[in-house]
């Protein structure tokens, strides 16, 4: 008798001990695991500005599309100032995608390209 009193504060000891490391280690894996949601959520917030700069270049191509196929069925001069007008949104538009500046020769030609001149 005397030695099951004695061994129940033990294990009772015993049982709280491993509860309590239980806890701290679910408590450990949460917070890793927050921490890399939160990472991946502010990896992807960091991509969306790209996205949009992209998106924009990408309508400023179609619109000189646009304008030049107008300006070559109607040789308007209206239509060639939208044309002029839409060529010069677009070195400014490439040059959002990739604020550090132009890193390739064809970037480069692209951001100093000049307005479509009128023919003659």
């Amino acid at each position: 008798m005397l030695t099951q009193k004695a061994c129940r504060p033990a294990g009772i000891g015993l049982a709280g001990a491993l509860i309590v490391v239980s806890v701290a280690a679910a408590l450990g894996v949460s917070q890793w695991r927050y921490q890399a949601a939160t990472d991946t959520y502010n990896d992807a917030l960091a991509l969306v500005d790209g996205i949009a700069s992209t998106s924009q270049a990408r309508t400023v191509q179609f619109d000189i599309a646009l304008a030049g196929q107008r300006f070559s069925e109607h040789r308007n001069p209206t239509d060639l100032a939208l044309l002029q007008a839409a060529g010069g949104e677009l070195a400014p538009a490439i040059s959002a995608i990739n604020p550090g500046g132009a890193t390739t020769n064809a970037l480069r030609a692209v951001a100093a390209a000049r307005p479509v001149s009128t023919p003659r």
